[in-house]
């Protein structure tokens, strides 16, 4: 599995995000890409792939590198685990 974390340094939001994506990748063991979009989201290739439309968005990929889930708001460490727990513990997305 892998995070995939797009954010911009312009955004409050995406600033409060990022410790809490880490430590959610501390936690998890799930390793965590960081991907900065400042020039908007046209300008980041693997961004207009994976139609991010807000930020911060965070997608959880599985081993296949398709995605299981994701979210594009503002959490805290709870929400997040929450948000992310069925996928993470053999859930799947059908």
């Amino acid at each position: 599995m892998q995070l995939l974390f797009f954010h911009a340094d312009y955004c409050p939001p995406c600033k409060q995000m990022q410790p809490v994506a880490e430590q959610f990748s501390i936690e998890t063991g799930i390793p965590l890409y960081q991907f900065r979009c400042n020039d908007g989201y046209d300008g980041n290739a693997l961004a207009r792939q994976h139609h991010v439309k807000r930020l911060p968005c965070l997608i959880l990929l599985g081993d296949d590198g398709l995605e299981r889930t994701r979210t594009e708001a503002l959490h805290t460490l709870e929400t997040l685990q929450t948000a992310f727990d069925k996928y993470l513990n053999g859930g799947n997305t059908e």
